[in-house]
Order: C-alpha cells, then sequence, then structure tokens
C-alpha cells in the first residue's frame, strides 16, 4: 500500500513539473469591456513589472563598417531628480566589422516623426574592431525642462532615427564620419514601410511646391570641389579660381540654386523659411540611407541689406545653398539622390522630397 502511495506521489509530482516547464507563447491582454483574452505571439513577456521582448536576427543598419541588429525592449523603474518614472529602453547589438576603431552615438530618434527624448545608458558605442557589444537607450516623449516615459513598449516599434558612425584612424588624417539612418517599423513591417513610401510623393527639379505659406523650386543644381566664398554676387558659386572655399580630401558640395515665393498676406522671416543652419531645413539624402545635412544658406539680398531679413508678401527671393557630402555622392551616378525640404505651413512645417537623379 505504501509503494502505491509512493508512486502516485511520485506521478503527481512529475506532471506538476511538466506543467511549469512548458513554454507559454500566449499573452493575456484585456480589451476594452475589461475580458481577459490569450494571444499568441512570438514575443516573450518577462517579468510583470520589468517586461522584456527580446529579437533575434533583425538587422536595423548593415554597411561595410558596422551592423546594427535590434537586441530587445524592456522597462525598468528610474529615479531622477524631477520623480521616478518606469523608462522604456531598446538595446542594440553593434558589430564592428573593420580593424579599426570605431565611435558610434545616437543622433536623432523618432517615434511617428516626432523628435524623442533619448539617453544612452552604457557610455559610449565603440565595439573592438571585429569585437560585438550591446548598448541600451533610456528613449521618452519630449516634455521640457524634463522628458515623459513611454506609455509602453509597444510604442518603441514605431521607433526610427540614426547613428553618427565616427572612424578612428592611427592617422588621425584619414578620420572621417557619416550618418546611417535605422527604422524599426521598416524592418518589422516592410509591407506597410513599402505602402508608405509609394504613398510619398516625390518630386522632380521641374516642380514647384506649394504650401499655403511658400512656393518653392530649385532652379540649379551641381557639384563642385571648391566655391566661391566673399560677395554677395558670387557667394557660394561654384568656382575653379585659386581663392574659394574647398571642399576638402575625398570631399565635394551640393551646390544649388532656389526661389522662395512668399504667397501668404503677411511678410515671414528669412530664417522661418531657411534658418541659418542648413540641417534645420535641408538635408540631401544618397542610396535611401545616407544623410547629409553640413551646409549653410546664402541670400544675395541680404548680404547686401541685413536689413532685409523678412520676405514680403508675393515677393519672390532667390537663395543658393551649399551641402558637403563625399566625394561618392557625385560620382555614383547610378544610385538614387534625393534633397529632402522642410518648409512652413500655417499649422507647422511639412518636409518634401525632391529626386536630384
Amino acid at each position: 500500500m505504501k509503494r502505491l502511495i509512493a508512486l502516485l506521489l511520485s506521478l503527481v509530482l512529475c506532471f506538476s513539473l511538466c506543467a511549469c516547464g512548458a513554454k507559454d507563447n500566449s499573452v493575456t491582454k484585456k480589451d476594452e469591456n475589461g475580458n481577459e483574452t490569450n494571444e499568441t505571439t512570438d514575443v516573450a513577456l518577462i517579468d510583470d513589472d520589468n517586461a522584456t521582448i527580446e529579437f533575434n536576427d533583425v538587422v536595423l543598419i548593415d554597411d561595410d563598417n558596422v551592423t546594427i541588429e535590434l537586441a530587445n525592449f524592456y522597462s525598468e523603474d528610474v529615479n531622477w531628480s524631477e520623480g521616478k518614472q518606469n523608462e522604456k529602453c531598446v538595446t542594440f547589438k553593434t558589430t564592428n566589422k573593420t580593424n579599426h576603431e570605431i565611435v558610434i552615438n545616437p543622433g536623432k530618434f523618432y517615434l511617428n516623426d516626432e523628435e524623442t527624448f533619448v539617453s544612452m545608458i552604457d557610455g559610449s558605442m565603440c565595439p573592438a574592431p571585429g569585437k560585438s557589444g550591446k548598448y541600451s537607450f533610456y528613449v521618452g516623449y519630449k516634455d521640457a525642462p524634463g522628458h515623459k516615459a513611454l506609455e509602453s513598449l509597444d510604442v518603441l516599434y514605431d521607433l526610427e532615427g540614426s547613428f553618427d558612425i565616427l572612424n578612428v584612424y592611427e592617422d588621425s588624417k584619414k578620420n572621417n564620419s557619416y550618418e546611417a539612418e535605422f527604422s524599426i517599423k521598416a524592418v518589422l513591417n516592410p509591407n506597410e514601410t513599402k505602402t508608405e513610401q509609394e504613398n510619398e510623393q516625390i518630386y522632380s527639379l521641374d516642380d514647384t511646391i506649394s504650401t499655403d505659406v511658400v512656393e518653392f523650386k530649385i532652379t540649379k543644381n551641381e557639384f563642385a570641389n571648391k566655391v566661391a566664398f566673399g560677395t554677395y554676387e558670387t557667394y557660394y558659386r561654384p568656382t575653379t579660381e585659386t581663392k574659394g572655399l574647398t571642399a576638402g580630401e575625398d570631399k565635394t558640395f551640393f551646390a544649388f540654386t532656389f526661389e522662395i515665393k512668399n504667397i501668404s498676406s503677411s511678410k515671414i522671416a528669412e530664417s522661418d523659411v531657411c534658418g541659418g543652419n542648413i540641417g534645420d531645413k535641408m538635408a540631401l539624402i544618397y542610396d535611401s540611407k545616407y544623410e547629409f545635412n553640413n551646409g549653410f544658406f546664402s541670400d544675395s539680398v541680404l548680404l547686401k541689406d541685413s536689413a532685409l531679413a523678412y520676405i514680403d508678401p508675393l515677393e519672390t527671393r532667390e537663395m543658393r545653398g551649399l551641402i558637403k557630402c563625399a566625394s561618392e555622392v557625385a560620382d555614383a551616378a547610378d544610385k538614387p539622390l534625393y534633397l529632402d525640404v522642410v518648409l512652413p505651413t500655417s499649422s507647422g512645417e511639412k518636409t518634401f522630397r525632391y529626386s536630384i537623379r
């Protein structure tokens, strides 16, 4: 009898252990009526208070220098000076594919076209040559003077942005940097992203773009290794003369002329149209992934008279832009090249895209 009872207890214990070890790919959620539903998912949520979503083989950036993969989303409580928040974090696995040092820093991160708060948790991203490392970031909503935590990890599926990648050599003259963009949504939901891109209008160089505030048109563009730099007549014009502003080794300038017409009923500040730094309003996009926005604007009218900082209603003003980029951008005629332009509207700003080639 004792042996029978012992056998039965052993069987009960065995089945209990099997139940505990079974993998459950379902997540319990509550609908709007408070009813619980089970949904099957490939993502495992670990710990109720500090959830983690793991990813495998989700490559966001892969070029000759680095591979950056999405590793996980997770949340943790953080005590800031403003108070405690349950922060949402993203981890990237970064591999240095070169034989030299690389330093990677986050550029701007966005959620649904809104710039986010981002803070590196682990210090600089500096994987050794041929090695990989994992680096995590807090991501939240900008909320001056601090920030506001995201409401859930699911929001991070829409995260996109860029990294600034610096190649560091023993000979510092060879150092160079570039910007590499990523989009988690584009990688995890390629069909949805493709539809959005198909619906996005791309303008040709002959097109005039209109908002309810301005009309914009590119009238001329070319690449140049050197531009004139001085008087308003020659400011930022390509030149072969000895004097001038030189792009530098393995660099070139994308020089373009454009017209802005104020079609609103009141004068507008030229700075609202173009700003001082070209990176705030325009960017050259090469091969659909490399962004160049280091450059300047020039206005011959404003250079002659600094009082003309405003564009009157129905006035058309000619301006010039200059963006420094890698020489490859000019040489690789078979790869696409776009110019993104941010223009004012009555409700804010909107980005438009020109196809340069």
